[in-house]
């Protein structure tokens, strides 16, 4: 079964049995601790460009978040954990170099370095909502590989509803 790990690579390359598999699957970063309660979780995935292979990948997905249309009229992303369902709006799509890592922060000094770093996620987003997050609010970022400009990455910004 799933294991938890003490880095953000395991995964790149193995399945859920823990099986060498260069698709690899979606995880939560190793730092989440407790999914329940952490004031910001990220789930990372793969994206190709080889469209045999697009089924495999759910986070390839996201990509539909770039158009509008789709934005729109998706809006809603639920998380379950062992012991509750989180309700998430989707506020933004952002491209960001994948040399850029600020949105892997998932630790905050207080209430304003994290209202800092939300602010610092959906400037320059595309299709931001017009929604702010708050102190109280706690967020998912979904990351997976953009090839449209190279060597980037798509992050997808969700609140708490």
């Amino acid at each position: 079964g799933l294991r938890k790990t003490n880095d953000n690579d395991y995964y790149l390359n193995r399945n859920l049995w823990n099986q060498y598999d260069g698709i690899g699957a979606p995880f939560f970063d190793y730092r989440n601790g407790d999914l329940n309660n952490d004031r910001q979780i990220n789930i990372y995935g793969h994206n190709s460009q080889n469209s045999q292979i697009l089924d495999k990948l759910p986070l390839s997905k996201l990509m539909n978040y770039t158009d509008v249309n789709f934005f729109n009229t998706y809006k809603d992303l639920y998380l379950y954990t062992d012991t509750q369902k989180i309700h998430y709006e989707i506020l933004a799509i952002k491209i960001i170099q994948k040399s850029n890592n600020y949105h892997m922060t998932i630790h905050f000094y207080d209430d304003q370095d994290f209202i800092d770093h939300t602010n610092n996620l959906l400037n320059g987003s595309y299709n931001l909502r017009q929604t702010k997050i708050k102190k109280s609010d706690r967020i998912l970022v979904l990351q997976t590989c953009n090839y449209n400009p190279p060597d980037t990455l798509a992050i997808i910004i969700c609140k708490t509803v």
